[in-house]
């Protein structure tokens, strides 16, 4: 038994069918996608319209004749998760950046550091994390003792092993050096 990809955007009256055929909406976000087999079944007498979600032309990322206000509302919120991802982003590359890591390292490749406790014969049970430097992650425990086992410690840990990791810290320290050199430090 296969099953089919929804890729479908059904048009009517110069809007999109919502999830499931529920209601009309003017932004693409919001509509609604269908397989194949639904949109031909729901298009065959030619409204609506089945539209491939990759034709951009036909599928623009706001109809026509969508409401002003709406379209400013989602814009504004795509706005603003921008923004919190661009803060969220930068405050990772602050601690990356503040973290040496070519003489910090605590002798391992890759280096992150997180909060955990012994969990009984061996085991570690990780509480929070990671962090970039070992600083942030001591001072996060110290601040927020309450949270923790009473032997919760800062543990160094190496991501050597995962490649999608070190392609992540390797890029991240190109960066750093290109920021730097452009920053004439």
């Amino acid at each position: 038994m296969t099953t089919e990809t929804s890729e479908y955007y059904l048009i009517s009256h110069g809007l999109y069918f919502r999830p499931k055929a529920r209601g009309y909406t003017g932004i693409r976000d919001e509509a609604g996608l269908f397989s194949k087999s639904y949109a031909e079944n729901y298009a065959r007498h030619g409204d609506p319209v089945m539209v491939h979600k990759d034709d951009q032309k036909m599928a623009p990322e706001f109809m026509p004749s969508a409401y002003n206000d709406l379209v400013i509302n989602h814009l504004k919120s795509q706005r603003d998760q921008a923004v919190a991802k661009l803060a969220a982003a930068e405050k990772m590359i602050t601690a990356f950046m503040r973290h040496d890591h070519k003489n910090d390292n605590d002798g391992t490749a890759y280096p992150f550091w997180a909060i955990v406790s012994n969990g009984g014969i061996g085991n570690i049970c990780w509480h929070s994390g990671p962090w970039f430097n070992r600083q942030d992650a001591e001072q996060h425990l110290k601040n927020k003792t309450h949270r923790y086992p009473k032997k919760a410690y800062v543990y160094c840990f190496s991501g050597h092993m995962s490649h999608h990791y070190t392609e992540l810290y390797d890029a991240a320290n190109k960066a750093l050096a290109e920021y730097s050199k452009w920053k004439g430090e």
